[in-house]
């Protein structure tokens, strides 16, 4: 790596690049404010709509029921932790070779993410599948609901595995 100024961006590069210039500081305040914006409609809607769901699955599910439904999704962000790893790790690699225009470099960073995503999708699926199996056996599931649990253990499960293979895809759009 050449040494010129020492910092990342030339160690990352291996050439110095000047930031947004000022005629195009105004296009990038406009994202900036867009990108608040959306994150602050985001969040009125998630409050929304949480404070609708919950009276509304009180109802037809009861309390007892209805309390697994913010379990389960918390019983796999535990899972999620290995995820992340891999993700910040392939996320930083894949820039890396991005940035230096090292194309087979790249294909090798993403063709290896896949395939540990896949890796991690098998080694977590009995994980998911036997949670899944002893909820009712591990939890105070209330008597009739067993299966409805398993179930919903299962699906949620299920769901976060395919998002785990999922991410990778996504991992290369904010590479870049």
């Amino acid at each position: 790596m050449p040494e010129t100024g020492g910092d990342l961006e030339t160690a990352v590069m291996g050439e110095k690049t000047s930031w947004p210039d000022q005629a195009n500081m105004g296009a990038a305040k406009q994202r900036f404010a867009i990108n608040i914006g959306s994150n602050v409609v985001y969040l009125l809607l998630t409050s929304i709509f949480g404070l609708w769901f919950t009276p509304y699955s009180l109802g037809p599910l009861g309390a007892a029921a209805s309390g697994f439904v913010p379990l389960s999704p918390s019983v796999t962000a535990y899972m999620s932790v290995l995820t992340t790893a891999l993700n910040s790790s392939v996320g930083r690699f894949l820039t890396i070779d991005l940035v230096k225009r090292d194309w087979p470099a790249a294909n090798r960073t993403f063709s290896t993410s896949i395939v540990s995503a896949l890796l991690l999708f098998a080694a977590l699926l009995p994980v998911v599948v036997g949670l899944a199996i002893v909820a009712p056996y591990v939890f105070d599931v209330p008597t009739g609901l067993e299966a409805d649990v398993r179930w919903l253990f299962l699906l949620v499960g299920l769901s976060f595995l395919v998002a785990v293979v999922g991410s990778c895809v996504s991992v290369p759009a904010f590479s870049y």
